[in-house]
């Protein structure tokens, strides 16, 4: 049975995790949101460039939380990887944005432009992933127990949304501010703003962070021998829950990864939205999601998790099915005069936009929420850095992995071809995002059931021997 020891969060605590999960999310929203877009306006609409940072970003990303969640399982401590990491995740946001500055140099050089976008990136998620997977998220995991598996486990699935809401909203703002005669300058106007924010919010970590007193030191051998051991497949796959409940993450986000890398360029180019437009297109549908996801805490708390992820994979399929069928790819805020946009935002010819986004944004609210949870109740308790790493590979990894392979043949095969002018120089043959992404989505997110399923049936017979060892404790005479 696994009933986690109960711990006093504190006022303190709460406003760190807060504060620096949004931080961190903040930070994400860059990259997941605009990173793309912004290799879009500033260099070209390389679809091959957008897959490649994705996947190199995501084996950065898995690696780091490895690496540093051994480290900090060894050490017994979370405080300087939450810290640092998030210090030079900050440097090297900035780094990216100071690429605008040589794109008058290499744009018309594809492979250097790969090159540098890519190595940039993937170096970012890896201190990224050192702060806020291997160190923050396993200090909240630290925290977890019986009786606020629920509040923390909305916390984290409220902040990837409220992240993606203020970075896409103010991401707009300041790439339409800065960016009025040069594009490219707004968008390295916003990758410094958010770059300094996370410094900010490291040096905060530095000094008012404090590890949980149930944190001790786990060494198992030398250091590489207690890295590998997670790898241990054997031993992992004694974990059945835990295993089903990785898969069902992982056939989702292949399902969310076919769309989401791509929505940006989607609603700014495709549909010609802009990026200030866009960035309300997506951030207002997730705030309704986030409000309408907080009752799940009860349901949570009280063991309800299966219940909350079949809800999640049906409104996904319904969000996805109503953008396919419902959204034509000439939806267009352009189309209208200057000045009188809310003419386009009362359309009932954009509705099928609003409720479609709404829906695959209650989706994904709702499976981050149970399934982070769900996760971390069944890590071993001495290894919750480690198990950070085995949930980066299901979370993160794969999907991030398959779902732009998936996404790039079906962009080249339905999306508009298009050319640019960038620097004077004409670049030829570009794609466009389009709603047929939408589709294969659908259809991964359906498959997610089947996993599902086998997850459930576990959770169910742990849930029933846990009342069971409970009861027989309460029957057990007084001493």
């Amino acid at each position: 049975m696994t009933v986690l020891p109960k711990q006093k969060v504190g006022a303190k605590n709460w406003f760190l995790i807060w504060a620096l999960g949004l931080a961190g999310q903040l930070c994400w929203c860059v990259e997941n949101t605009w990173f793309a877009n912004y290799l879009y306006a500033d260099f070209g609409f390389y679809v091959g460039i957008v897959t490649a940072m994705t996947i190199f970003s995501a084996l950065a990303t898995t690696f780091a939380t490895f690496l540093f969640g051994t480290l900090a399982d060894r050490l017994g401590t979370r405080k300087p990887f939450i810290a640092f990491g998030y210090i030079a995740w900050g440097i090297f946001t900035i780094v990216y944005g100071l690429t605008h500055l040589y794109r008058g140099a290499i744009s018309d050089n594809i492979a250097v432009i790969a090159i540098i976008i890519v190595a940039t990136d993937t170096i970012m998620s890896f201190f990224g992933s050192a702060g806020n997977d291997s160190g923050f998220n396993a200090w909240c995991s630290d925290m977890l127990d019986d009786s606020n598996r629920g509040q923390i486990g909305m916390a984290l699935a409220a902040q990837p949304v409220i992240g993606t809401l203020v970075g896409t909203l103010i991401g707009g703002v300041i790439i339409d501010y800065f960016g009025a005669s040069d594009r490219g300058a707004g968008y390295m106007a916003f990758f410094i703003i958010m770059g300094v924010f996370v410094i900010i919010f490291g040096l905060i970590a530095l000094f008012a962070v404090k590890d949980s007193p149930t944190l001790k030191p786990y060494k198992n051998g030398s250091f590489w021998k207690q890295f590998i051991s997670v790898f241990n497949f054997k031993e992992f796959f004694k974990r059945k829950e835990l295993v089903w409940v990785n898969l069902t993450v992982t056939v989702f986000f292949i399902g969310f990864n076919c769309y989401f890398v791509h929505i940006m360029n989607w609603l700014c180019y495709t549909l010609n939205f802009g990026a200030g437009n866009g960035g309300l297109l997506l951030g207002i549908p997730l705030v309704l999601s986030v409000l309408i996801t907080i009752p799940f805490i009860f349901l949570i708390n009280h063991n309800k998790s299966p219940l909350i992820a079949i809800g999640s994979i049906i409104i996904t399929v319904i969000g996805c099915i109503v953008i396919f069928f419902g959204v034509g790819e000439g939806n267009s805020l352009a189309t209208v005069p200057s000045g009188e946009t809310y003419r386009a935002w009362l359309s009932l010819d954009n509705l099928p936009l609003y409720l479609g986004i709404l829906c695959v944004g209650i989706g994904y609210v709702a499976s981050i929420q149970t399934y982070m949870v769900w996760m971390k109740k069944l890590y071993p308790e001495e290894q919750k850095g480690q198990f950070e790493g085995i949930r980066i590979l299901f979370f993160v990894l794969f999907p991030m992995v398959a779902g732009p392979l998936i996404a790039n043949p079906i962009i080249k095969a339905t999306g508009e071809v298009t050319d640019m002018i960038i620097e004077g120089i004409k670049v030829e043959g570009q794609y466009l995002p389009t709603k047929w992404l939408f589709l294969a989505s659908l259809i991964i997110t359906i498959l997610a059931i089947v996993p599902l399923i086998f997850a459930i049936k576990h959770h169910n017979l742990r849930i029933k021997a846990e009342k069971q060892d409970l009861q027989e404790i309460e029957n057990l005479p007084n001493s």
